[in-house]
């Protein structure tokens, strides 16, 4: 319940910074976000945001398929009472 609850709001509110985030199942604690062309793993990184960088994962594409390298990541969602300071990192970092 928590997931879900957090993540409608969670989804918005990247949104309204700028973000896409992938579609996902709301009640999983794991969210893809992307930001097209810039190095968001970094961007996040500069702030303490923990994320795990999608240029993780290249090795595990079909041969010819671009990934999102450094501009996707994979982030937790925000655990209760630290939305607001994660969004407010995450937006700092966008600056």
């Amino acid at each position: 319940r928590y997931n879900t609850a957090t993540n409608i709001v969670f989804y918005r509110r990247l949104e309204k910074l700028g973000l896409k985030v992938a579609p996902t199942d709301r009640r999983t604690p794991v969210q893809v976000i992307h930001l097209k062309d810039l190095n968001l793993f970094k961007m996040l990184e500069g702030v303490g945001v923990k994320t795990e960088s999608l240029s993780e994962y290249a090795d595990t594409l079909p041969q010819g398929v671009e990934g999102y390298e450094d501009s996707a990541v994979r982030i937790l969602t925000p655990r209760p009472g630290q939305l607001e300071k994660a969004l407010k990192r995450i937006a700092v970092a966008l600056k």
